[in-house]
């Protein structure tokens, strides 16, 4: 992802060739927005989406738009070369743009809008997203320091769970937030938060990896590395490696379908790095020891629909599940109680 939001009055020919749909930066109940050529714009609004009367006024007010965001982040955008741009906007809205012809219905807009003000845990306790069982455990979790994955598609939840969660993590501990965009915003006295940073077509940048950024908190004395999201197999090799030395309490998203496939998609990205498999199992087993699954249901809204422990032999244990039919949360309570959480918990004398 390129560009970081800055002071330069670029970003203002930006807003204006965007006109048509910038008032819904401003709805904080919009989350996404979607420009498929001339017709109307769709949006995303409290889960659902909606579409509006909105509509830009000719293909080539879209294209303009899409090549100006690409001068902004210093990247030359044509329909020739270069057709697709990747950006960060000016208030950190993560911006995808595709020119027609490669659009071939006319020039597409994405845009994934983020609220000025994170979702807390009480937001997501009140919209129901999990039970209250399910948050005592998972403060638990943080405050036995266990390392803690959130998995999930996108756009179901993963980053703002992640974000809630950090408000259980004692102001004692020293954190280090690594991310490729800047997306989760923890109020932490002790933290250091590393964006990834690459301007391909500016040679006074040298272009840094998440991979590489994740290394670096081996030596930033950190009590516990966040990591936004892990997407490629340099980065799981780099973040499953500072959990096999020594950090705990550590949290990453990842995408996959369900806890087992989580850690099954780590393996492979361990794989592509020449790890064996077997190898790579025991390496993400044996440091990894809660996986939460976040997912939206169409009609429903977000829901952290289970969460199950890891243990040494690559299983995973189901503590809590969410039933479609009933659509409640239900809890294994005897998994619950003997569940390696559980058992920290009473290691450390930890209560809630």
């Amino acid at each position: 992802m390129s560009g970081l939001p800055n002071d330069d009055p670029v970003w203002g020919l930006v807003q204006y060739y965007l006109k048509p749909i910038l008032p819904f930066f401003n709805d904080p109940s919009i989350t996404e927005i979607m420009v498929n050529g001339c017709k109307p714009v769709f949006i995303k609004q409290h889960g659902r989406m909606v579409e509006t009367d909105v509509k830009f006024p000719s293909e080539r007010d879209i294209q303009t738009a899409v090549i100006q965001v690409g001068v902004a982040i210093g990247e030359e955008v044509t329909e020739h070369r270069h057709p697709i741009v990747d950006a960060r906007l000016w208030d950190g809205s993560r911006f995808n743009g595709i020119l027609s012809p490669w659009a071939s219905d006319g020039s597409s807009i994405t845009i994934r809008v983020f609220p000025e003000v994170a979702l807390s845990i009480d937001d997501l306790l009140e919209g129901k997203s999990f039970s209250r069982d399910m948050l005592d455990y998972l403060r638990l979790a943080v405050l036995t320091s266990a390392n803690l994955l959130v998995s999930g598609s996108t756009d179901s939840g993963k980053t703002t769970l992640l974000n809630a969660l950090t408000a259980f993590i004692p102001d004692s501990d020293r954190v280090v937030l690594v991310e490729d965009t800047k997306e989760i915003r923890a109020q932490l006295p002790n933290m250091v938060s590393l964006v990834v940073f690459e301007r391909p077509s500016d040679p006074n940048y040298e272009p840094v990896d998440l991979a590489k950024m994740i290394k670096t908190t081996l030596r930033m004395n950190a009590s516990r590395v966040i990591v936004g999201e892990v997407r490629d197999s340099l980065a799981a090799l780099a973040f499953m490696r500072s959990l096999n030395l020594g950090s705990n309490g550590c949290m990453a998203s990842i995408h996959a379908n369900d806890p087992f496939d989580a850690i099954e998609r780590l393996v492979d990205l361990l794989g592509e790095q020449g790890k064996p498999v077997e190898y790579a199992r025991r390496m993400v087993c044996s440091n990894l020891h809660v996986i939460v699954q976040a997912k939206e249901i169409p009609g429903v809204g977000r829901k952290i629909v289970e969460i199950a422990e890891v243990t040494r032999e690559g299983e995973t244990i189901s503590l809590f599940y969410y039933d479609y039919r009933e659509h409640r949360h239900v809890v294994n309570e005897d998994a619950v109680n003997n569940s390696f959480v559980k058992r920290l918990a009473y290691e450390y004398g930890v209560h809630i």
